[in-house]
């Protein structure tokens, strides 16, 4: 709901709302689902035992919010359950609890907090509870260190991540396998395997005949404008199915994240320019610029460079 239609509800219409809306719930969970109503009910004032709360208070005080987890044991351990679900509701792309400080990066503090706390064994622990209650891999690192130092179980989960994931030509970057819920794979390739990612990459490319991403070349060639055209054409060459060079997400999923770079970063007028001398070069109608979008075109390469690995050597 809009701040505007809350702001036209009456205190009674408000505690109405979150009643129906948010009821049992934590505060922090409350403010990260309903950030707008949580900031309002701080704001509004009512009368209880002769005396003025804020509203979110009030909710507290009759039984609609929960401030804090029980102080009773068993409440707790249920309490702590219903928040891992909760997690894994609103991050399916998880396949295990990450890490206790990217936890509370995202907001669950009081649920790491209370599992260190009161749960036998700790987060570990707790992780392999989880996975046999909910049907989630463990994700613990501490447990499975002998099974990451086998070279043959990281091609697996390697495997296994690109067989989920169809999209992906090879194995990313920490950032986009975080995203996906693999936290733990990209350390361990680069803390046990010889040679670290690029040599697993390579590894992976050549044995199981993953078509090979990385693209790169010395800085130097890629800023010399006929050698970026040339490139180019190479690109369209060996993808006939496109008139001219396509958006950047094609070019970086299919390996030329260098070659999109070096327009960018290079070549006269971006990579706008060079699809227009693309175009003159095959005689084609010069392609329509993209706008605003032009000025946005170095950041959002960098963004997608960032979730494959890649960039300019």
């Amino acid at each position: 709901m809009t701040k505007r239609k809350l702001d036209e509800k009456s205190n009674q219409e408000l505690i109405d709302y979150v009643k129906k809306n948010h009821p049992g719930k934590r505060l922090t969970q409350f403010s990260r689902e309903d950030y707008i109503c949580y900031t309002l009910c701080g704001k509004r004032r009512v009368s209880s035992e002769s005396k003025e709360i804020n509203l979110r208070e009030y909710l507290v005080q009759e039984g609609i919010l929960i401030r804090k987890y029980s102080n009773d044991p068993k409440k707790i351990i249920d309490q702590i359950y219903d928040s891992a679900k909760e997690f894994f509701e609103q991050y399916p792309q998880y396949n295990h609890l990450p890490s206790a400080p990217k936890l509370r990066e995202m907001g669950y503090r009081p649920f790491v907090e209370r599992i260190i706390k009161y749960y036998p064994g700790g987060l570990n622990a707790f992780r392999e509870f989880i996975s046999q209650t909910l049907n989630r891999e463990s994700g613990n690192t501490m447990r499975s260190r002998r099974f990451w130092q086998n070279p043959e179980n990281l091609v697996k989960e390697t495997m296994k991540f690109l067989k989920e994931h169809t999209k992906f030509k090879t194995i990313p970057g920490d950032s986009t396998l975080r995203k996906y819920g693999y936290t733990t794979l990209y350390a361990a390739i680069n803390k046990y395997y010889p040679g670290k990612i690029v040599a697993f990459r390579q590894m992976i490319n050549e044995k199981f005949g993953v078509e090979k991403v990385t693209y790169r070349r010395l800085r130097e060639y890629w800023k010399k404008p006929n050698n970026v055209e040339l490139e180019a054409i190479k690109f369209l060459e060996k993808y006939p199915e496109f008139d001219n060079l396509p958006i950047l997400r094609i070019m970086v999923e299919k390996g030329y994240s260098s070659l999109t770079s070096a327009a960018s970063r290079y070549y006269p007028g971006g990579i706008d320019g060079l699809r227009v001398k693309l175009a003159v070069i095959r005689g084609l109608a010069p392609p329509k610029p993209q706008g605003k979008r032009k000025i946005n075109s170095i950041s959002l390469l960098e963004s997608l460079l960032e979730e494959e690995g890649e960039g300019i050597t």
